[in-house]
């Protein structure tokens, strides 16, 4: 359809000269009246107006797809019939001003202010593409009965808030528009109105009840909006003659249905409830014999289906939506006239009984997310009308009818969808038949078979999932040429595919993982967007020719056998680029440097568990967007590369079993370094010097815990996986969930306090700073971090007391604490008695769960909990011993001058020497008698203590060392 253009000035010059001016307007009104004898009259005019034709372009379907069945307003403009030489009195559209589809987007909605005296009775206005807000007079037109702006996507206004609003409109189109505001009680006031359209618009408030005022209403569309509050639907029990009734999707509507009450819509057609919280089938239907669509989706309503429901619309009904709700029992069979029966995600159970088949016009057929069981029908495959198979997620078993497409049946089949069931045997080849398949999901079942060659003769097949079944042997024919999705993973396909398996493919999405294929990696083809060949035994080079596909997303090709170096082309990501995972393989050489704009889309690079060498590139910086880096068990050294914490959505960082060293440094070019970090794993490495305290008191995203249900990091089909070491078990992290947040700096050589702001990480789930050199007590901010699920401080030389508020951490399941230097009581608490092993190594400790039980009476009395009071006596103790000693001092200094000064004046003291000798022979004597002469060794033992320590002896004194032998050694 060609765009039909209107200069404003033209529009604006027909609006006001032709239509609106009152002796225009009444001059129109007295020649729509009279016959073409007054013709020459108003020449001018009609040359007017011709010229205003002339501005656009006429085609015959210009408004064509802006037609709707109930308007029986004809698509084609009228000004087609506007010719020069006749009467444009008799021309059509004065009265009705219809311009579907014209390009008005220079048009501003105010014009349409000057038809307040006009008498127009028609203006329809859909898709012209107008913008702005809608002046409210246009409600108020005296003879307007039509009015249609639906689809303009960004054209305003509101309805009239007064309570006198009248008017002679009776269809009332503003659907897909930007209106909003409430509903007036006044719209019941238009009670010649039989179409009512407010679908995808803004409207807000409740839907007031004036509504069922309107009694000639055939059509209410009232859904996609924002309507709220409790909707009694007794309120509709005078619309007598309603046959299309809408009000879905309107979130915050709560419908109330009676179960006695009196409502009857004998000429209901097509009714559409869904979304609106509804807990019960709706009762007035038993009256609807005229019934030909049902839509109940999204509500809450349980129970089986009431039978009554199935002779009502017998031989009319032909849709029937009864999709995620709590309905339960057996699969009902729709009646004989149903094409679309849609009863996926509920809680149905039983078999699919074959008497579905008698539903012989069937084309749509959604079983899916039920509790399904048994085999599949086998008359299934007789219908001729059945577009659409759906019965996945269920526990159907045996094999796929072998009827399926055979003698012209399901000739029609564009989708088959039976995955996730219990399927068995093999796919049965009749499936060749099935001209128009182009979309077959039979993955997560186990049917066993070989590579279906038949794909080669199904020419319109564009989708095929096989993975998760037992499908096994070599592919010896390249891919089929139309597929565009194929998915072949976690199966037991083995040998060497075909060099040319993408040869002549136009495929955007593959996935070969988890099979036992080998050989050289297949070279995907230009077009491909997702390409995993990870878990297999492809061996050899990367190939260069990877870099031809510009249209990678992602890219997986980790377990593998892969050897060589990376290809530089693949680091020169481009603007598409979001995966890159080489994890797992025997790749060598450098990380190649990054030549890539900033505004590159890569979000994940894993090239962990490889045999990469040298230093990180810094062109790193250039990956705005990274989240996830694993560079784990590989070669690399240098530095801490602190100028990754400039990355601004940087989730994951992995450098674990490395040969980084020194100590870990902040860039000091941002306030917030690693704002997004969840995972920050360093062990394994040589780094040293004090924790990073700066790095541990800014980690903004492990302060912050989650909230709202589980997010997992990864986009679309690709599920970020790393390996963590968890509760000392190594783990594979299949989905990474936005909780899960750790620090391990384990085996290194840290050293140094734990900083008190670890406590602020509110959010961590597991800590692990063991086998380093770490010094002082444990912080007893440790206590607040009341997420935490396994904390790792063991092989360290901490001291001190273990802080009560580890008992009290209900999250704990691993606790270890063991070979530090830890002293005083384990504190009690619900879980501290399961750790068996968490406390071996400190001798200090006591208490269960040791053996060794607490001795309070050596233990020192409680301090006071006043620290005043504690500072007090520390200051009075003190004070009270420096005058101890001072008074000692100096009384021993006055002795010993006394003394001094004696023994200079008048040499040495006769009693002094009289009482130190009496002593000395005394002694002498006791000894001598006491003396045994028949025991020679004791002697030669004592002469032997009398002799100087050993040199090798003294050292091990010196250095602390075990001493063998009497401990009441002298030293000379």
């Amino acid at each position: 359809m060609r765009d039909i253009w209107v200069f404003p000035f033209l529009f604006l010059f027909l609006l006001s000269f032709l239509i609106i001016s009152r002796p225009l307007a009444s001059a129109a009104a007295a020649v729509l009246t009279t016959s073409s004898q007054h013709y020459p009259s108003h020449i001018n005019e009609c040359d007017a107006l011709l010229q205003f034709s002339s501005s656009f372009t006429v085609t015959r379907d210009a408004s064509y797809e802006h037609c709707d069945d109930w308007s029986n307003i004809t698509s084609y403009p009228k000004t087609a019939l506007w010719k020069n030489g006749t009467d444009c009195c008799s021309w059509a559209g004065l009265r009705e001003l219809i311009l579907d589809g014209t390009d008005m987007s220079r048009v501003s909605p105010t014009s349409l202010a000057n038809f307040s005296s006009s008498s127009l009775t028609s203006l329809s206005l859909r898709g012209c593409r107008l913008g702005g807000i809608v002046p409210i007079d246009i409600f108020h037109l005296p003879n307007l009965c039509s009015l249609f702006l639906s689809s303009n996507h960004n054209l305003r206004g509101t309805l009239p808030q007064t309570k006198n609003w009248t008017s002679p409109l009776v269809f009332l189109d503003l659907s897909r528009t930007e209106f909003d505001g409430s509903v007036p009680a006044s719209v019941g006031n238009l009670t010649s109105m039989t179409i009512l359209d407010f679908s995808e618009a803004q409207f807000a408030g409740p839907i007031p009840p004036t509504l069922g005022n309107l009694v000639h209403l055939t059509h209410l569309d009232l859904h996609h909006n924002n309507f709220s509050g409790t909707m009694d639907f007794e309120m509709f029990a005078r619309l007598k003659n309603i046959q299309y009734l809408f009000l879905t999707e309107n979130s915050y509507l709560n419908m109330l249905l009676q179960s006695d009450g009196n409502c009857s819509f004998p000429v209901l057609q097509n009714l559409d409830l869904s979304t609106c919280r509804l807990t019960k089938f709706p009762y007035f239907l038993s009256s609807s014999a005229e019934l030909k669509g049902l839509v109940l989706s999204r509500n809450m309503i349980s129970g089986g289906i009431p039978e009554w429901f199935w002779r009502v619309g017998r031989d009319t009904l032909t849709n029937l939506d009864l999709s995620n709700n709590n309905f339960n029992g057996p699969l009902p069979d729709p009646p004989p006239s149903i094409v679309d029966f849609d009863a996926s995600s509920n809680n149905f159970s039983g078999e699919i009984l074959s008497s579905i088949c008698q539903a012989s016009s069937l084309e749509y057929l959604d079983l899916s997310n039920n509790r399904l069981n048994g085999t599949i029908p086998r008359c299934l495959g007789d219908l001729k009308s059945l577009s659409l198979l759906v019965a996945s997620n269920n526990s159907l078993t045996g094999e796929i009818p072998s009827s399926v497409c055979q003698m012209g049946n399901l000739s029609r089949l564009f989708e088959l969808d039976l995955s996730y069931n219990m399927l068995q045997g093999p796919l049965p080849q009749s499936l060749a038949n099935c001209t128009s398949l182009q979309i077959l999901f039979v993955n997560h079942n186990a049917i066993s078979d070989t590579f279906p060659r038949w794909l080669n003769a199904v020419y319109g097949v564009r989708t095929v999932d096989l993975q998760s079944n037992r499908f096994h042997g070599a592919i010896e024919i390249p891919l089929p040429p139309q597929i565009s999705y194929l998915s072949l993973s976690n199966n037991e396909f083995s040998g060497q595919l075909p060099i040319n398996f993408f040869l002549n493919s136009t495929a955007s999405f593959v996935d070969l993982a988890s099979n036992s294929f080998k050989g050289p990696l297949p070279i995907p083809s230009p077009s491909i967007g997702y390409y995993s060949v990870s878990k297999n035994e492809f061996s050899g080079g990367i190939p260069y020719q990877l870099c031809n596909a510009t249209r990678l997303l992602i890219i997986t090709l980790s377990n593998n056998l892969l050897t060589g170096t990376i290809p530089h082309c693949l680091m020169n990501f481009t603007d598409l680029l979001s995966v890159l995972d080489l994890q797992a393989n025997q790749v060598v050489g450098q990380m190649p440097e990054i030549i890539s704009p900033g505004n590159n889309s890569i979000k994940t690079i894993r090239l962990g568990q490889n045999q990469l060498k040298g230093t990180l590139p810094r062109s790193l910086t250039c990956c705005k967007n990274l989240q996830v880096l694993d560079l784990g068990e590989n070669e690399l050294e240098g530095h801490f590369p602190y100028w990754l914490d400039t990355l601004p959505n940087l989730q994951v960082l992995i450098l674990r079993s490395n040969k980084f060293h020194s100590s870990v440094d902040s860039s000091k070019r941002t306030s917030n370094p690693f704002p997004q970090l969840h995972i920050l794993d360093l062990s394994n490495n040589s780094f040293s010097g004090q924790l990073p305290a700066e790095y541990i008191a800014n980690l903004i995203a492990m302060k912050n815990e989650e909230k709202g249900g589980l997010r997992y990091m990864g986009g679309f089909s690709y599920e970020d996986t790393i390996t963590v070491f968890v509760k000392g078990t190594e783990l594979v992290l299949v989905k990474i969930m936005t909780v899960f947040t750790t620090i391990d700096f384990s085996r290194n050589f840290f050293e140094g306090e734990i900083p008190e702001a670890i406590g602020d990480l509110k959010a961590l789930k597991g800590l692990n700073f063991s086998h380093n050199n770490l010094t002082g007590s444990i912080p007893s901010s440790v206590g607040k971090l009341t997420n935490l699920e396994w904390l790792d401080l063991s092989s360290n030389k901490l001291d001190g007391e273990i802080p009560r508020g580890i008992a009290d951490l209900t999250s704990l399941t691993t606790l270890n604490l063991s070979y530090n230097q830890l002293v005083g009581p384990i504190p009690r608490g619900p879980q501290m008695d399961t750790f068996n092993h968490s406390f071996d190594g400190n001798p200090s400790l006591c208490g269960p769960p040791l053996s060794d039980t607490c001795d309070t009476s050596k233990q020192s009395p409680p301090h006071s909990t006043f620290p005043e009071e504690e500072e007090e006596e520390e200051e009075e103790g003190h004070w009270i011993e420096w005058r101890a000693m001072a008074m000692g001092s100096g009384c021993g200094l006055i002795l010993g001058i006394s003394v001094g000064y004696i023994m200079l004046e008048f040499g040495r003291p006769r009693w002094l020497v009289r009482m130190v000798e009496r002593k000395k022979r005394r002694k002498t004597n006791r000894l001598n008698r006491n003396a045994a002469p028949r025991n020679p060794a004791r002697q030669n033992n004592q002469e032997e203590h009398q002799r100087p320590v050993r040199s090798e002896t003294r050292q091990k004194m010196v250095h602390g060392g075990p001493i063998e032998g009497n401990s009441n050694l002298s030293v000379k």
